[in-house]
């Protein structure tokens, strides 16, 4: 096998970018264990690099929130508004904690713990606007 072969493979396939991607370094990785046990040789270079896709916003539609705001409970209004305002990921709103309002020169902000062990930090709403 080759990596002329393995090009020709992954071009037959009908794979989304991330697909692809994951397809590419999985494969990379297992030439490059192969190469290092002295298995084979010069394959991993001609395997390509796919870049991570960007990804696309998919807020929720107005109808929608409004319609969630009616039916929460006043925990849910607080996580729905994390995602919807603060444009927080799920799993950053299950992290939310007390100890990660922080005040700063414009009143409060929220340190959000994201993927990857990333922190940011993001303003409150009435920071915002000026409050």
């Amino acid at each position: 096998m080759t990596g002329d072969d393995i090009i020709h493979c992954f071009a037959l396939q009908n794979w989304n970018r991330e697909t692809l991607r994951g397809y590419a370094t999985t494969a990379r990785s297992f030439w490059t264990f192969l190469e290092t046990s002295g298995l084979a040789h010069d394959i991993v270079k001609k395997i390509p690099h796919v870049k991570d896709a960007r990804g696309v916003p998919h807020p929720v539609p107005e109808r929608v929130l409004i319609a969630a705001y009616r039916k929460a409970n006043a925990q849910e209004i607080i996580m729905l508004r994390l995602g919807a305002e603060c444009g927080l990921r799920r799993d950053e709103i299950a992290q939310v904690h007390s100890r990660d309002i922080i005040d700063d020169l414009l009143g409060k902000s929220l340190i959000v713990h994201g993927k990857g062990k990333k922190e940011r930090v993001r303003a409150s709403r009435a920071a915002k606007r000026g409050r």
